[in-house]
């Protein structure tokens, strides 16, 4: 599953133009289940940098 959420600490980025603070702000989140638990990927489309948190199961 997939979902696409706002960070709404990014809000105070004004001195991006709109479309860039659009971009910065639109995060994709997918969450895997393994067997070891859940892990979650977090991924910001405008640096593309993914950071990811693994939850027990």
């Amino acid at each position: 599953m997939e979902y696409i959420i706002v960070n709404p600490l990014l809000l105070g980025l004004a001195a991006l133009s709109v479309t860039d603070a659009a971009l910065a702000l639109t995060i994709a989140i997918t969450g895997t289940r393994t067997q070891r638990g859940t892990v979650i990927t977090w991924q910001m489309q405008a640096t593309g940098v993914a950071q990811r948190t693994r939850l027990p199961r």
